[in-house]
């Protein structure tokens, strides 16, 4: 979300609100106490400067299907992230981004990275 370091960085100079609009929907991030603000900008930081770095395993699709299996729907984490062989028309998150190919081809091996765990956390328990 793009509005997300905007509105930590505006923190600095005042307790602010944003108010994102779209179609369909109408989201708001409230103020934050400054320091927190620059601990999550920080963080963030750290991320973007490791992604530049390194590739980062941050399978978002996958990741939202583990939450999603977290809270009890059926889905099969590793059809989402590897695809289907029997159908070519939805290919999995895997095949999206060369870089998960060639670091992670397997789920089992993006679940095993503890990188994508602290960013999923449910991932370990959504299998």
């Amino acid at each position: 979300m793009r509005a997300w370091p905007l509105h930590l960085a505006a923190q600095f100079g005042g307790a602010t609100t944003t108010h994102i609009f779209g179609p369909k929907s109408d989201f708001v991030l409230n103020p934050l106490p400054a320091e927190t603000a620059q601990t999550y900008l920080l963080a963030l930081l750290d991320g973007y400067q490791q992604g530049i770095s390194q590739p980062l395993p941050l399978a978002c699709d996958t990741g939202f299907a583990a939450l999603a299996a977290n809270a009890g729907r059926s889905v099969n984490l590793v059809k989402t992230y590897e695809g289907d062989d029997f159908n070519a028309h939805q290919p999995g998150e895997c095949a999206s981004h060369p870089g998960y190919r060639r670091f992670w081809p397997t789920y089992a091996e993006l679940a095993a990275d503890q990188r994508f765990i602290v960013n999923c956390p449910v991932v370990s328990t959504a299998v």
